[in-house]
């Protein structure tokens, strides 16, 4: 059987890349900033936001060795992560957009990793990929 004739969507999907300056080791208020620009980018549009690598501990080795219990974030053994320092992404995902942001995250195995995580609609934090290759 042939595959199905390609289509393209529908309508649109606006991205938004956003960029900013992270405070070093602080996933909370960088948790409240990602939400805030996140409410940006929705007002002009955007259905997923992207920000960079390790936006919510800020990419500064250093600081995610010096305290690894307050710059990472746990994962389950399903990849999720409830983590009450990142309610401010939760909420924000509720206005019908996706978001993607960078963290530390610490799995059930101890094994730690630079990784992507993915802010459903729905509010549910799951880790989306883990960067292969760390620092150190």
């Amino acid at each position: 059987m042939p595959p199905p004739p390609f289509a393209l969507p529908s309508a649109p999907l606006t991205v938004a890349v956003v960029q900013a300056e992270p405070v070093l080791g602080d996933v909370a208020g960088n948790a409240v900033a990602a939400a805030r620009l996140t409410r940006r980018a929705v007002e002009l549009g955007a259905r997923v936001v992207v920000l960079p690598e390790l936006f919510l501990p800020a990419y500064h080795p250093p600081t995610l060795a010096a305290d690894a219990a307050g710059t990472d974030v746990a994962a389950d053994a399903d990849g999720l992560v409830d983590d009450p320092r990142l309610d401010p992404l939760r909420s924000v995902a509720g206005a019908g957009v996706a978001v993607v942001v960078g963290a530390a995250v610490r799995h059930p195995e101890r094994r730690r990793c630079i990784s992507a995580l993915v802010v459903d609609p729905a509010g549910v934090i799951r880790v989306g990929y883990d960067k292969q290759q760390l620092w150190g």
